[in-house]
Order: structure tokens, then sequence, then C-alpha cells
């Protein structure tokens, strides 16, 4: 059985949105600023998580995914994130926790995809190897895209 390519698109582009719709489905209404910068103010629990920063325009400026707490990713020293153009633009922010790591990595590609943040989108070649590898995983065991499915 062949498979154009053109449906493979159409297919991971049908994905991109149904995450789109999920992740802000599961996301608390975008956070401000100010509640970025008060103490607990995200409730983020630092298990991991995939966000999007947002501009006044409601458009996204980056999507990203960390191993730690959003707050925690800004505030290293050797963050790219600090000196980026679009840093100061941003006016909220969407994220959803996720402890395993690969469903952030899967997360992260397809709202990338879905929203075609204005700014950036990080993408790395190790995350792309083990999205791969990930979704050859899948293919062969049936198993569902998200291991777990709590908010």
């Amino acid at each position: 059985m062949t498979i154009p390519i053109e449906t493979l698109r159409k297919s991971i582009g049908v994905s991109a949105d149904l995450v789109k719709v999920w992740f802000e489905s599961r996301t608390q209404p975008p956070s401000s600023k100010k509640q970025f910068e008060t103490k607990g103010g995200l409730g983020d629990t630092g298990e991991g998580a995939v966000y999007a920063y947002f501009n006044m325009n409601g458009h996204a400026l980056y999507v990203g995914q960390t191993g730690h707490g959003i707050k925690v990713r800004t505030q290293w020293q050797t963050s790219k994130q600090k000196k980026t153009t679009w840093r100061p633009q941003w006016t909220t922010v969407r994220f959803t926790q996720r402890a395993d790591e690969t469903d952030r990595l899967v997360l992260e590609f397809l709202l990338c995809l879905a929203y075609k943040p204005l700014r950036h989108c990080t993408i790395r070649n190790r995350e792309q190897r083990k999205l791969t590898n990930y979704l050859v995983r899948q293919s062969r065991h049936h198993v569902r895209l998200f291991s777990s499915d709590r908010r």
C-alpha cells in the first residue's frame, strides 16, 4: 500500500489542529506577566511543561518545552530566552504540565505547526531523533499518543 506524502502532511496538519484545541482546553486562561512574576502565581509544579508565549494580539511568539518549571527555564544564566527579541513583547503565557519528556516533545512539535510562532519555535536535532524514534515505536505497538491524560 502506497500512501502519498500529501496524505501524511494533511494527517499531521489535522493532528496539529487537534493538539492546539486540546492544549487550549487543558490550559487555564492565559497567565499575565503579573501572574508570571508573582511567586506561585502560575501554579507550576516544576515537573515539566509545554508552553506558548503570546503577544497582545494573541499571536504565538514562542512555543517550547522544559523538564523543569517555566520560570526556572527563563532564569538560567545560559538561557537564550533572556536575550531574544520576542521576550519583551509577550503579554500572556499558556502551559500544560507534562512529566513525560516524549509527550512534551510531541506536543511542542505539533503546537509549533499549529501556532506558527511569529518569532521562534525550538525543535532541536536531538529532539527530532527522539520524536522519530517515538513515532516508530508507536506505530509498532499501537500505544496511545500521550502516556497520560491528566491536566
